[in-house]
């Protein structure tokens, strides 16, 4: 095995960014580093991990778990989801989630404050605002083909932004295609990097450049799962795998297949093709045999040329050969 876990299976996303007192620095990091130079946005220095199962829905009865759910010191939250595999209306599950988070502040009559009730403390819609980042291995449909798409309410006529009570940033890794230590300029450029590339390293690199690197190198590090935390993981390596082999068949037999039935379909119309092509000749020869019939029997007649060429569509050369 590996020196360092893939950060984008399900086991090893939570354990790089999911862990209370052990992720919450590269959590921080990451954000900070992705939300750097946006409007609106205040460097985070703590989060923590409230549960990350959420309230019910109403309607089923079922809750949703977030990959990553925190909050930061000034009560922002963030949903931080991975998705590895490309999955129909993913853009509406990330609306969908954020949305969530939102309608979930609300709250009906008084609110209850260290036991007691307020007049003053009836809900006035004031939310905290909701963030959510989603990795895809993938591209989403609808975005443009780059790294980070970054979205929030704006004003569409001067895309200056009207609330920041929700905002989401899209990190497409597709897009990332930096190959090198050398070519990553920002401190984004470096932890992307790092988490694509880990899997396969055995030293962590930018070590030396920040501790938050040498923090990740300790937590990915697969010498330091937990007996528990290596057989889920293991068990992930497993499912991925057999994913992508079941993927890699399915292209192949719908490729050869496709191949089948473009054979067959080729030698089908080909034979009907000579079949229309063959009736056709026949009956083009059947009318010119039956022209020259006409034309015979016209010419020993003593019919005029002109007369029989009219008649019978046939060449003065055709009739004397008659």
């Amino acid at each position: 095995m590996a020196d360092f876990i893939d950060p984008f299976t399900d086991t090893g996303f939570k354990i790089v960014f999911g862990r209370e007192n052990v992720s919450n620095e590269i959590l921080a990091y990451l954000l900070n580093s992705l939300f750097s130079g946006q409007p609106g946005f205040d460097k985070i220095v703590k989060v923590r991990y409230p549960n990350c199962e959420r309230t019910h829905d109403w309607v089923s009865g079922k809750t949703i778990v977030y990959d990553v759910f925190c909050e930061t010191e000034n009560g922002h939250r963030f949903i931080v989801e991975m998705q590895k595999n490309p999955q129909e209306n993913f853009m509406d599950r990330a609306i969908y989630y954020v949305s969530r988070s939102i309608a979930e502040q609300g709250y009906k009559g008084k609110r209850m404050e260290k036991g007691e009730s307020t007049e003053e403390n009836y809900w006035n819609y004031s939310l905290l605002p909701v963030v959510g980042v989603f990795f895809s291995n993938f591209y989403i449909k609808g975005l443009e083909k780059k790294p980070v798409v970054h979205a929030m309410l704006v004003d569409t006529d001067n895309t200056k932004p009207i609330s920041f009570s929700t905002r989401y940033a899209f990190i497409q890794l597709p897009a990332f295609d930096i190959n090198n230590e050398e070519d990553c300029n920002t401190d984004f450029d470096k932890l992307i990097y790092s988490l694509k590339n880990m899997k396969n390293m055995q030293t962590m690199p930018f070590t030396s450049h920040h501790e938050i690197f040498q923090r990740l190198a300790n937590v990915g590090s697969v010498s330091n799962l937990s007996p528990q935390e290596r057989i889920q993981y293991e068990y992930d390596l497993k499912k991925a795998r057999d994913y992508n082999a079941e993927m890699s068949y399915a292209r192949k037999t719908a490729i050869e297949e496709g191949r089948a039935e473009g054979r067959a379909e080729g030698r089908a119309e080909g034979r009907a093709e000579g079949r229309a092509e063959g009736r056709a000749e026949g009956r083009a020869e059947g009318r010119a045999e039956e022209a020259r019939e006409i034309a015979r029997k016209l010419k020993a007649s003593g019919v005029p040329l002109e007369t029989i060429k009219d008649a019978t569509g046939l060449s003065e050369s055709q009739i004397s050969l008659l």
